[in-house]
């Protein structure tokens, strides 16, 4: 379902010469898999894949058996999920819902305790927050899945590094930081949004915040 470069204003060779860089970093044995689709002007003009969805891992046996990666295979995101998330601010910053300088504590009053009240939208998604982790009595992984808790917790957090001058990686929190003002500022949860702005308009499956059961398998 790829279109004609030209119809795009590209050429053949350019389009070739993005995949053959995709090939290359395959060949390197860094990557088990690769998928990439490009669009231009609505239109797709790379949609493909290389490798393996698994069987092919450094650890992996050479009698694994091997399942081969396709465009349509779902894939797990990870931390790239803040990536995402910042599209979808964006997103609401061009349509006026939302500016990058709008303090956090506009959306989120209870926000501006400990000396929170200064943080923009910007600081949160260039992780410079100053919240990259807080402390938990019993660490679990369940917990994530507590929004509003999570929430709680990002509100009475203590800055580990004041004043927003200090970057540091935001693993677990800054998406929650800024989901919440989105939240807050259109009524609507991120899956809603997700699927308002990108998914449907797209035709895309699975780009979301986590995966249907039924297709866990996958």
């Amino acid at each position: 379902d790829e279109c004609d470069p030209q119809d795009v204003g590209l050429t053949q060779a350019g389009v070739d010469s993005i995949w053959q860089t995709v090939q290359a970093l395959y060949q390197s044995g860094t990557q088990t898999g690769i998928q990439l689709s490009i669009r231009r002007h609505g239109k797709r003009i790379l949609n493909r894949s290389i490798g393996h969805a698994s069987g092919n891992a450094p650890k992996d046996s050479p009698d694994t058996t091997k399942t081969p990666l396709y465009p349509h295979t779902p894939v797990c995101l990870f931390s790239a999920s803040k990536a995402i998330t910042a599209i979808l601010v964006h997103k609401l910053v061009e349509q006026g819902l939302l500016k990058l300088d709008d303090l956090v504590c506009d959306y989120i009053p209870e926000y501006a305790q400990n000396g929170k009240s200064e943080t923009t939208l910007s600081h949160v998604l260039s992780h410079r927050a100053g919240i990259p982790f807080f402390k938990v009595d019993k660490p679990d992984p369940a917990l994530l899945l507590q929004w509003d808790w999570m929430i709680e917790q990002l509100c009475a957090a203590k800055p580990q590094f004041p004043h927003n001058k200090t970057q540091a990686y935001h693993a677990l929190t800054g998406g929650f930081v800024v989901g919440e003002v989105m939240r807050r500022a259109t009524g609507m949860e991120l899956r809603d949004l997700m699927d308002l702005y990108f998914r449907k308009p797209l035709n895309f499956r699975y780009f979301n915040y986590g995966l249907d059961e039924g297709d866990l398998s996958r």
